[in-house]
């Protein structure tokens, strides 16, 4: 009998190219071997590399989709990608822990900027709720960790810091979970910027907790495999492979 995949549920925008969001989710969940369920918080207007703008969707619709996905399955592990403001943040992540029977895993990638050039406010998460990321580990790149507020990052479950956009470190990653902290560096040099690697990166590192391995080695895996996509890049998108 096959072994039954767990539930990792993805909340973030539609991208068109397929090189992020729920498209890039699907695939990376996919290919890590988890039953993928996702909700919609925008509709990007872009490519690869071009960013022109976005709709986003109503709360209420994101609570919506949200509800019926909680009615019907059990999910212990969630990723929240692209998102509008701390309002809604704070809406989605107050029912998912009304409507989970047990605190989930909750891993969220804050986007603050888009890779193919848009620009969003960085600010917009500065009153999402501190009581509200006991459960949460946020991945922000060395850019946006610096736009993040220290109350929020503090009060994270842990913190992994992408070091992709660094100029002297360039691929050094650093991750604090609950009292440790450690460096992670690349195994090899990736040259250029590409599109969607923070949300290739988080949800397989979802996936990877979700397939029962600890959050060090899911990051370390996560980072590894990242690092091979990016090897033979399909233009500026990550090529999902074995």
């Amino acid at each position: 009998m096959p072994k039954h995949r767990p539930y990792c549920l993805s909340i973030a925008g539609f991208d068109p190219s397929g090189g992020a969001g729920l498209i890039a989710d699907a695939k990376v969940f996919e290919h890590l071997r988890v039953q993928g369920l996702f909700v919609q918080t925008s509709n990007t207007f872009q490519s690869e590399d071009e960013f022109v703008g976005l709709n986003w969707t109503a709360s209420e619709d994101i609570l919506q989709q949200l509800d019926l996905l909680l009615k019907r399955y059990t999910l212990p592990y969630i990723k929240i990608g692209l998102i509008e403001n701390a309002d809604c943040m704070n809406l989605v992540l107050k029912r998912i822990y009304t409507g989970c029977t047990n605190p989930p895993m909750i891993i969220w990638d804050p986007v603050l900027n888009a890779s193919s050039g848009g620009e969003l406010n960085e600010n917009r998460f500065d009153e999402v709720e501190p009581d509200l990321m006991k459960n949460v580990i946020i991945t922000p790149n060395r850019k946006e960790h610096s736009q993040l507020p220290e109350a929020i990052l503090n009060a994270c479950l842990g913190v992994y810091t992408k070091g992709g956009d660094s100029e002297n470190n360039k691929g050094t990653d650093h991750f604090r979970f609950e009292n440790k902290e450690w460096t992670l560096k690349a195994k090899q040099n990736i040259d250029g910027t590409f599109h969607g690697t923070g949300c290739h990166f988080s949800s397989a590192f979802l996936a990877h907790i979700a397939n029962g391995y600890p959050p060090l080695k899911s990051a370390l895996r996560s980072k590894r495999l990242l690092e091979k996509w990016l090897r033979n890049p399909q233009g500026l998108l990550a090529k999902i492979k074995n």
